[in-house]
């Protein structure tokens, strides 16, 4: 399971803006990287999140943890990832079994990575584990 840690900056009648560090402090390469690259430092990432989903009233400098499971993440991750590169290589591939041109097989690829980003599936917000810190 991924967690951060986030806190409430600010309510609105419909949710709450949450501030959370970024992942660069719980990224193993990225606090790795964080330690000799002086320029990449973990910065503060506000995130809105509906007010029913919460576990507490949302007040101002709560406590807030966000959490996927790892199922889910891959979900995400291939979703994301995978589905635009698969488009890519079957668009080029597709394109050179027809015989096109090199500009052509460019274009097919352009297109089957279109397509693969097109049928990309959002997350829901459900499918993240919200509770209090």
């Amino acid at each position: 399971m991924v967690s951060i840690h986030g806190q409430v900056t600010d309510k609105t009648s419909e949710g709450v803006w949450v501030s959370f560090e970024s992942p660069a402090r719980f990224c193993e390469g990225c606090h790795c990287a964080a330690l000799f690259a002086p320029g990449h430092r973990a910065t503060r990432e506000n995130i809105w999140l509906p007010g029913g989903r919460l576990p507490g009233d949302g007040r101002t400098d709560e406590d807030i943890v966000l959490s996927i499971s790892s199922a889910d993440n891959v979900q995400l991750v291939a979703h994301s990832i995978g589905l635009p590169l698969v488009g890519f290589v079957a668009g080029a591939l597709v394109s050179h079994l027809l015989g096109a041109s090199e500009f052509l097989e460019v274009l097919g690829s352009l297109a089957g990575m279109s397509l693969g980003i097109f049928y990309c599936k959002e997350l829901s917000l459900n499918k993240f584990k919200i509770d209090r810190g």
